[in-house]
């Protein structure tokens, strides 16, 4: 898939319909094109084109859009960076691409200038800042140039902590781009009548899936406000938004919203929860809160293009907690430690191959083969098969917390202080102990106005879990810490315990 071609496409086809839309300011498929094409024009007079890396630092916005098409459009890497990152973090990442280039904003200029300080060698630095400027469409779309890339060229560098825990750049190619626009067409029926609602941030993997699935599609792109829960779900009702994907924790804090702002939310046709293990007391309560929204799960990675399964929405009722089945062309297999291959039921590493698995580590050949052996991804994540070829994840294998010698998984002690009526949020994690080496602690954020003893709360554990699976210790906190991605972060919880 060339996002370019696409985007030019849509601009021919759909100039008119918009493309992305903040707050009050809208950006149609005709200006989304003249913005990134002059930006493709600015970023070739310097000398950068076709393989080379530039770095986009900024937050959710229409600019973000128009740097990822403008990369596209000369055949360049598409390299985005959180904009929360400080100038030390930039640079490192600058360097592990060996950027040409980097798109900001006027306010985010200090952090690219400190970054760039600690460098080596030049970055050419691009503020583009659509507020208050006139967008005007190309006069001719077929005058626009497409520089050409084959399928095996490198299209996106993605920074992340990787599998191993050791920072690595994945490498996605041009080819890869349009594996997820397929699976989302043929196995959840996206239209062009669909609305796309962006909560991630989008210096991750979804952003640049999303703009691809939307431009293929010639759909719009509505940015949601993550900070505002109420402000993103008038967002939702007025621009009638059809899907959002997003992290557990994304949908928690909606349920906490007053339920008279609940018919918001009815244009949604489905939402997929994602990223991380998600809870099923938490599907369930949002479906029974909103039975018109069908509720699904997908499962993935950075390194995996990044879907390899994905729950229809006819199955969401029936196969509540599934994230689905592998997407076409996508093979899974659940192993044990020896790597053969398990029966339906059984518990193990989930490991992946296909074209989804990507092009490898940036330069890290070493940390590549850590985790592709012999075609294979190793996800390091566990979970097992159904009867009928429906996977399900109950969690990373490294969070596994092995108490007297017995092999524990968080999210199924999760699950279960979920069902307390008083429980709105739960983590379990192990700390170490002199005796047993690990025991099972929890966190957990009570509901507004609920009051639960610590002993209450074991002793309902105690009702439905093996004794060794029992936290021997509940603590009650105000908020969980979470990743820049919303994850629970399990680490700290250790630390802090």
């Amino acid at each position: 898939m060339h996002p370019g071609k696409i985007l030019k496409s849509a601009a021919a086809g759909a100039g008119e319909r918009p493309a992305v839309i903040q707050d009050e300011r809208v950006v149609s498929y005709a200006e989304l094109l003249g913005c990134a094409w002059r930006l493709a024009v600015r970023l070739g007079q310097t000398g950068t084109g076709r393989g080379d890396a530039v770095v986009i630092f900024l937050p959710n916005s229409p600019e973000f859009v128009v740097a990822y098409f403008a990369s596209m459009l000369i055949g360049g890497v598409a390299a985005p960076v959180d904009a929360r990152v400080p100038g030390r973090e930039l640079a490192i990442f600058m360097e592990q691409t060996r950027a040409r280039a980097v798109v900001t904003l006027p306010s985010l200029r200090p952090v690219v200038a400190d970054a760039i300080s600690r460098l080596s060698f030049d970055v050419e630095v691009f503020v583009e800042d659509l507020s208050g400027e006139s967008r005007l469409a190309v006069a001719s779309v077929d005058q626009i140039a497409v520089e050409e890339v084959s399928g095996d060229d490198d299209a996106l560098y993605l920074g992340t902590s990787g599998t191993t825990g050791k920072a690595g750049v994945v490498v996605l190619t041009y080819s890869q781009l349009g594996l997820f626009p397929e699976a989302m067409e043929r196995v959840l029926g996206m239209r062009s009548e669909d609305v796309a609602g962006m909560i991630l941030p989008m210096s991750h993997i979804s952003g640049p899936i999303v703009c691809n699935v939307a431009a293929k599609l010639r759909l719009p792109i509505v940015l949601l406000d993550a900070s505002r829960p109420e402000k993103a779900l008038s967002t939702i009702e007025e621009h009638k938004v059809t899907w959002v994907h997003g992290v557990p924790s994304i949908f928690q804090v909606f349920l906490r919203l007053p339920k008279e702002q609940h018919h918001k939310l009815k244009s949604l046709r489905f939402i997929a929860m994602m990223g991380t293990v998600v809870p099923v007391p938490l599907i369930k309560e949002f479906s029974r809160q909103f039975p018109h929204i069908a509720v699904i799960q997908g499962y993935g990675a950075t390194e995996l293009s990044p879907l390899v399964a994905l729950l229809a929405t006819e199955d969401a009722v029936r196969k509540v907690g599934s994230v689905g089945r592998p997407v076409p062309g996508c093979r899974v297999k659940v192993v044990d430690e020896q790597g053969i291959e398990l029966m339906p039921g059984q518990i193990g590493e989930i490991i992946v191959s296909g074209p989804q698995v990507m092009k490898g580590y940036l330069n890290r050949p070493d940390l590549t083969a850590e985790v592709i052996k012999d075609g294979w991804y190793y996800t390091r994540d566990a979970g097992y098969f159904d009867e009928e070829g429906y996977l399900y994840v109950i969690g990373r294998k490294d969070d596994v917390v092995i108490t007297g010698g017995l092999n524990v998984h968080p999210g199924e002690v999760e699950n279960v202080l979920l069902e307390h009526p008083f429980v709105m949020e739960a983590a379990a994690f192990g700390v170490p102990h002199k005796l047993r080496g690990t025991i099972l602690h929890a966190a957990v954020v009570l509901k507004p106005n609920s009051h639960i003893t610590e002993a209450e709360l074991i002793g309902f554990c105690r009702q439905r879990l093996a004794e060794f699976k029992v936290p021997r210790q509940v603590q009650f906190v105000e908020s969980l810490p979470r990743t820049r991605m919303g994850k629970i972060d399990r680490q700290a919880l250790s630390a802090q315990a």
